[in-house]
């Protein structure tokens, strides 16, 4: 059994441990985010919430329906925008840095914008509360292995 200057010692480690990889755990945690919502979008063609976007238009179906699958919309088109999608460093403070879900370069943002606003304004990015229920789980398990590795159990 510690003592309590052990355990606080194995406590400040944990503490310091998990702000020295902080960032590079929370960039890790982005981009599990955008690749759980590309292969969501991409595979099912679901929303955030459950429902199905809207679908092709007939004519774009019959069109491209000869050599891609269009029983769903997946915004997969050329899939250039689905490359350049990650996770941009958004707002950051002194102890704290988020994401959001983004391309890179303005074109695709761009591709983005007209993409939710041909969804009915349904964001194609968002995360569903099971993806954020994950990642939130994800995270906690992060802070706990961590603060084991220092001997706090």
């Amino acid at each position: 059994m510690a003592t309590f200057a052990e355990y606080q010692k194995q406590l400040e480690q944990g503490i310091n441990d998990l702000n020295a990889n902080r960032g590079k755990e929370t960039r890790l945690l982005a981009l599990d985010a955008v690749n759980r919502v590309r292969q969501r979008v991409i595979n099912t063609g679901q929303t955030a919430t459950g429902g199905q976007f809207k679908k092709y238009t007939p004519a774009y179906a019959k069109e491209k329906g000869k050599t891609r699958q269009v029983a769903f919309r997946d915004f997969k088109r050329t899939n250039q925008m689905w490359k350049d999608i990650t996770a941009v460093p958004d707002q950051k403070t002194n102890t704290t840095q988020a994401y959001a879900i983004d391309a890179r370069l303005s074109l695709n943002k761009d591709l983005i914008g007209y993409n939710i606003t041909n969804a009915n304004d349904v964001n194609f990015l968002a995360l569903s509360d099971k993806e954020i229920q994950l990642l939130n789980e994800l995270n906690q398990e992060r802070f706990i292995n961590t603060l084991a590795k220092n001997g706090i159990k």
